[in-house]
């Protein structure tokens, strides 16, 4: 009698390249939140410089404000998306949500942009962006969310086997 061998399972594995061009999206789609200290910091600098007679201010204060890399606009486009298909949840989805932010984090620091995520999680997003229907309507918006659709829609998909990929694990 002969054994059956059992084939190794063979995984879809979508790779996307988040290294987005983000040179034509809008300033304003591209700030990073402010923390709070820099808030409380900013809101005391702008208050001195109108306690001080309007002659002798000099310029408004600035808040300089650091813009997001292509990969962590990608990542931000795509969080906003899972949040509009799924506005509320239980704990399985939030775990899920948290998981793709953690998978992409990892793509941000260890993989160069390039994120790698299995089929599952690849339909999740995808899905996600045709649901998202509360975007502002004007074509700065349009272009952006469309940037980051498209990157999705190109991914690249091979058959590997999972134990050769880390996609899907935490570092």
């Amino acid at each position: 009698m002969s054994k059956d061998k059992k084939q190794p399972v063979k995984v879809k594995i979508y790779s996307i390249n988040t290294n987005l061009d983000v040179s034509g999206i809008l300033a304003d789609l591209l700030y990073k939140p402010i923390k709070e200290e820099e808030r409380v910091e900013f809101q005391k600098e702008i208050n001195d410089w109108l306690s001080k007679p309007e002659a002798s201010r000099g310029p408004r204060p600035n808040l300089e404000r650091e813009k997001m890399t292509g990969p962590e606009f990608f990542k931000d486009i795509v969080l906003k998306s899972l949040q509009m298909a799924h506005k509320t949840g239980n704990t399985a989805l939030l775990r899920r949500t948290k998981a793709m932010g953690d998978l992409m984090d990892h793509a941000i620091e260890k993989k160069k942009g390039i994120l790698e995520i299995m089929d599952e999680d690849f339909k999740y997003i995808k899905s996600a962006m045709g649901k998202a229907d509360t975007w502002e309507n004007h074509q700065g918006v349009a272009y952006a969310v469309v940037m980051v659709e498209d990157a999705i829609n190109k991914a690249e998909n091979d058959n590997r086997d999972p134990e050769n990929s880390d996609a899907g694990k935490e570092s």
